[in-house]
This record gives structure tokens, C-alpha cells and sequence, in this order.
């Protein structure tokens, strides 16, 4: 069938990254007014059904959903978790907790099925082959 626009940009916004969730009708994503720096970016969510969109995130970016619920997001270099409950409160997010920080920070990798994990010298060597 024919593509249609679920989500449009208000003037002068950027998306990034949009992700279904596991209820079917809310997309997460980032959204920004700033393309050159994206820590001023917000994570929000909307529902496909009303079109309601609610900031999650209010400083971060590139956020994924990993069960059994929670919010991974960059910012700042940084990688952070918050608990979130899609069923219960869809506008309420937890407090961060930092993940990857510093020099000693690597790339995480989010799988479908919800691990999260970092990545070792064997990752990088498979990914430069």
C-alpha cells in the first residue's frame, strides 16, 4: 500500500529514531530543534490513536525500550537507564542511573530480545572485518 505520515515534525523539528512499543500504538523518538547538538534533544512518545505527545526525556537522545521496562538514552557521552512502565504510566519515567561513562565508555548493543551488553574488543574486531 501507499506510505502515509503516522508522526509529522512541527516546524522546525528534527525526529530520530522512531521505535514501536510493545503496546502497538505508542512510538518512541527523539525530537530536536538543535540538529548540531543533540544532548538538547527530547525523548518523547506518542500514540498513534490520539496523536498525544508527552516528553519523556527532556535532555537525551536515541532512546530504546528494553524490557522489563526501561529507557535507554544518550547524553552528554554518556549512556543512561530509567524504569518505565508503558501500562501504568506513560507520561512518568524513573530516576537515571548512569551506565557507560568516560574513557572506559564502549558501544552497547540492544538486542530484540531486551539484553543489553557491552561491547568487548572481540565485537570491534568482527565489526572492522
Amino acid at each position: 500500500g501507499e506510505p502515509k505520515l503516522v508522526i509529522p515534525a512541527e516546524a522546525g523539528e528534527q525526529v530520530y529514531g522512531p521505535r514501536l512499543l510493545p503496546d502497538g500504538d505508542s512510538v518512541l523518538f527523539s525530537v530536536t530543534k538543535d540538529r548540531a547538538d543533540w544532548d538538547k534533544a527530547q525523548v518523547v512518545v506518542q500514540s498513534l490513536s490520539t496523536g498525544k505527545r508527552t516528553v519523556l526525556i527532556k535532555a537525551g537522545s536515541d532512546a530504546r525500550y528494553v524490557s522489563p521496562g526501561y529507557l535507554v538514552y544518550a547524553l552528554g557521552g554518556q549512556l543512561y537507564a530509567v524504569a518505565f512502565d508503558l501500562s501504568q504510566h506513560p507520561d512518568r519515567v524513573g530516576h537515571r542511573r548512569a551506565g557507560c561513562a568516560g574513557r572506559h565508555a564502549r558501544p552497547v548493543r540492544v538486542y530484540g530480545h531486551c539484553k543489553l551488553r557491552r561491547l568487548g574488543q572481540r565485537d570491534a574486531r568482527l565489526r572492522e572485518q
